[in-house]
């Protein structure tokens, strides 16, 4: 979550401008003090007096937590094992203790392919970027984020997997020859692989196919002069994720991909696979014991598993592990009892050949939070959900987070803090919870919904025993999500939010018109407490529409992030006249404003 070093006085409402899903609740009033309390990162409380300050000087962040998210790639500087590195989806992170503290190195880019040149770990290849002083500055490469492998003698040569070829630098990746590739082939490359006994043997892995994949490995045995492809299977499903090479052996590779792991003996003349133990779990990404390379691990959607005889046979082995999406694995070079994983929920490290886990995510301020909520009965306390990482709290106005997830099913896809009833959270998944003692146990409410998706949660503020809920159609609740009862004609609404100054006047987002599946969405109104619904963009016909937040002083004022046709743009509009008509905000047109 980022957190502003600069908050007005006026900021008495909590709104909050996220950079991912809109959010799933407009709360209510809470007092003046959860602005003036909020610390800066330099100087404690801030005073009323700078809170009046200029509101352009109102963009400088710093992030504050929570620690963890989704880690997508890990790397080790070989000559330094306690200096590593965490590809994420919001940059690059720097750990020079063993991964007991980050910090951030490379700001931006969606790091998936990572590397950290061995004979000189100063050159560090990560995404679309490269640095030459171990991440102190980065250079620009020009690639777009594709997969790519670097040459093990030479680390201006890079060969990278662009959609359907395979093309070369020669200078660090400033430059590509794009135009003279040796490799044109009905495959989405996925993963690129070179021998580190010999760099003119490159593999380039990839896939095609919808719902059934043909999984392809192509070989070049001369820098990129000439190739040839054996197919791995033709019943795969999904994409390529990774392709390594054994060390001890570049005769054997492993290939992981969504329909499980396949294994090459002979160079990738052909393929078998190795998932006795794996059956139905993507495969994420594989390691190699660099002292035993019979001991391999899989990570997987379904945890780390090892084996112990090359694949033939493998097991769990996720004690201490909170997320079992794992994206990343990487093994101490120089002590190979020493494991990393890269989950959902941020670095996990084992001492002892990964029979226990334990996290280290300090400083990697990476959770990719949608929704936040506040607890009525002490503005200290700050719930914040992730999508991909699970909930949040804070008990001290951001200050530090814990982990509440507890068990919870499935994504969480909307949150609520009940704002009469201190300590009563809703969290809406794939199955529906809530629960009234801050995090602590959850009980399910789903009973009367269609199905067990939700994609919003409005808590009534002058009445918190009525809840609204969006999912297939919406739902509405009288008992505090007890049981629930389908209202109005809305189809697939995304979000709901209520008029905290009338209570019988909804607002939602939901669909108008959809076409094989392809829908387009708008605002609707409702004065009956959603048992009729009116389109409400008239004049100006939106195709995509954000959750409305309502102006809990003047519930006339109502603002969206929205996508005019028109334009091709989202920007940002207000009503004045409760969603009778919509102005766009001067200056506020972007298509990166696409929720508020």
């Amino acid at each position: 979550m980022l957190r502003s070093n600069k908050i007005q006085n006026s900021a008495r409402y909590s709104v909050a401008l996220l950079a991912g899903l809109s959010l799933a609740l407009v709360l209510g009033p809470v007092s003046t003090n959860v602005a003036a309390s909020g610390e800066d990162s330099d100087s404690g409380t801030i005073s009323s007096t700078r809170s009046q300050e200029n509101p352009l000087s109102l963009n400088k962040w710093s992030s504050n937590g929570p620690d963890g998210g989704e880690v997508l790639s890990l790397a080790i500087d070989p000559s330094n094992p306690a200096t590593m590195y965490a590809g994420t989806a919001v940059g690059l992170f720097k750990s020079t203790n063993g991964g007991a503290t980050w910090s951030i190195s490379l700001a931006g880019g969606y790091i998936k392919d990572l590397v950290v040149y061995a004979p000189n770990p100063n050159i560090i290849y990560a995404g679309s970027s490269k640095s030459t002083d171990g991440g102190l500055s980065w250079q620009p490469m020009n690639l777009g984020g594709h997969p790519f492998a670097v040459d093990p003698t030479n680390p201006n040569i890079l060969h990278a997997g662009v959609y359907q070829t395979v093309i070369t630098s020669t200078d660090g990746g400033a430059t590509w020859n794009t135009l003279h590739s040796h490799l044109n082939a009905p495959y989405q490359f996925g993963s690129v692989a070179i021998d580190p006994t010999n760099p003119n043997i490159i593999y380039a892995a990839g896939g095609n196919g919808v719902p059934t994949a043909v999984f392809v490995v192509y070989k070049s045995s001369n820098g990129d002069l000439t190739w040839n492809g054996s197919q791995v299977t033709s019943q795969g499903h999904g994409t390529v994720n990774d392709l390594i090479i054994d060390p001890a052996n570049t005769s054997v590779l492993y290939l992981a991909t969504d329909s499980g792991l396949f294994k090459s003996t002979n160079g990738a003349q052909s393929w078998s696979p190795v998932s006795v133990g794996l059956i139905g779990l993507g495969i994420n990404a594989v390691a190699i014991d660099p002292g035993n390379s019979s001991v391999v691990y899989a990570g997987t959607n379904g945890g780390v598993f090892k084996s112990n005889n090359g694949g033939a046979s493998w097991n769990p082995i996720n004690s201490g592990i909170t997320n079992t999406k794992i994206k990343a694995l990487a093994i101490d070079p120089t002590n190979n009892a020493v494991t990393y994983a890269g989950t959902g929920a941020g670095v996990f490290k084992s001492n002892n050949s990964a029979a226990t886990w334990s996290p280290i995510n300090g400083g990697l301020h990476n959770v990719y939070v949608a929704y936040l909520a506040i607890d009525c009965g002490n503005s200290n306390v700050i719930y914040a959900a992730s999508n991909v990482s699970g909930l949040f709290k804070s008990a001290d106005n951001g200050g530090s987070w814990s982990g509440i997830t507890n068990g919870l099913p499935g994504q969480i896809s909307a949150l609520a803090s009940d704002q009469l009833k201190m300590g009563t959270v809703y969290v809406g998944v794939y199955d529906p919870q809530t629960y009234t003692d801050g995090g602590a146990t959850w009980n399910s409410a789903n009973n009367g919904l269609h199905n067990f998706y939700v994609s919003s949660l409005a808590i009534d503020p002058g009445n918190s025993e009525v809840l609204y809920t969006a999912s297939d159609t919406l739902f509405k609740s009288t008992n505090g999500g007890q049981s629930w009862s389908a209202i109005g004609n809305l189809v697939g609404p995304l979000s709901v939010a209520i008029d905290p100054l009338h209570t019988q006047t909804l607002y939602a987002t939901s669909a108008y018109v959809c076409n094989f599946g392809d829908c387009n969405y708008t605002i609707f109104k409702s004065t009956d407490g959603g048992l009729s619904w009116a389109r409400s963009d008239t004049g100006t016909p939106f195709s995509y529409a954000s959750t409305p937040v309502v102006d809990p002083i003047n519930s006339q004022n109502i603002y969206i992030s929205a996508y005019l046709d028109s334009t091709n743009s989202f920007g940002l509009f207000k009503s004045t006249n409760g969603g009778a008509s919509w102005n766009e905000i001067d200056g506020a047109a972007s298509d990166s404003i696409q929720y508020i």
